[in-house]
């Protein structure tokens, strides 16, 4: 069965934009082991949003705790648009917005390193977990 990777960087070679600050996420499919870009996704943001800090009067405050910059709105955009991966890799990534990916059934790892060589850990790592948990759902099933 195969999935995506949303992947957050500025040339596609290192992961090295934060979730919340990503202009582009290049978009891999994965099969088996092999996984191959099929998108350069650019994260296109309603210019009225406040993104950075110094524009967002609310960031930090207790109204706006714990949604980053630009607040809870902007990260469900950003959420939405990577919707139809199983997995984020950024350099950083909020405490509210990694949970809210988890909520949607999605991985997110804040990770800085080369793109290749993140995406050939998680690959195997996911591939492992996946054939793991078969193997065991089989074994459950012909122990009954």
């Amino acid at each position: 069965m195969s999935y995506r990777i949303a992947v957050a960087s500025s040339d596609g070679i290192n992961i090295d934009q934060g979730f919340g600050a990503a202009k582009h996420f290049y978009i891999y499919e994965v099969e088996d082991t092999e996984y191959s870009l099929i998108e350069d996704r650019e994260c296109t943001v309603d210019p009225s949003s406040p993104v950075r800090c110094e524009e967002n009067a609310r960031c930090g405050t207790d109204e706006d705790r714990g949604s980053g910059c630009g607040g809870r709105e902007l990260h469900s955009d950003r959420i939405s648009f990577v919707a139809d991966c199983r997995c984020v890799l950024c350099k950083k990534i909020g405490f509210s917005v990694q949970k809210d990916l988890e909520r949607k059934g999605i991985l997110c790892f804040d990770i800085e390193t080369g793109v290749f060589e993140a995406l050939e850990k998680i690959v195997n790592y996911i591939y492992k977990t996946d054939n793991h948990i078969s193997l065991i759902n089989m074994k459950n099933t012909y122990s009954t």
